[in-house]
């Protein structure tokens, strides 16, 4: 087990970030339809990206691919029964959470999320 633990690191406002996780739950509705609810969290995490933006040329047309990390105490959710990926926005942009993996034995609680660019980002 790893002897470091840098929760207080972690929640450092010199090094960690402010972020607003939108978490959406999902209900099927009498007619079938599904239905979501938003609700929105603000917390602290520190955010560093994964992957720079890349463009994609293909016959379709393009795309722009971006990727962050985000570690954070928030137990963010990839998939859940009733749940929608949870969705993050930081840095003006808003990004789909797409793996989280426990990184407790860092710290208490911490997650960390692999997170992908929803949508294509303003020039």
């Amino acid at each position: 087990m790893p002897l470091l633990d840098v929760s207080e690191l972690l929640t450092d406002p010199d090094f960690a970030d402010t972020i607003t996780v939108y978490r959406q739950a999902v209900t099927i509705g009498d007619t079938g339809r599904s239905g979501r609810a938003e609700t929105a969290t603000s917390t602290v995490a520190v955010v560093t990206p994964d992957q720079w933006s890349t463009l994609q040329r293909q016959a379709e047309g393009s795309n722009v691919s971006e990727t962050i990390t985000v570690i954070t105490q928030f137990r963010l959710i990839a998939s859940m029964d009733g749940y929608d990926a949870d969705e993050i926005a930081w840095n003006g942009k808003r990004y789909v959470v797409r793996a989280v993996g426990d990184c407790s034995r860092y710290g208490a609680g911490f997650v960390e999320a692999s997170c992908d660019l929803k949508g294509m980002s303003p020039p």
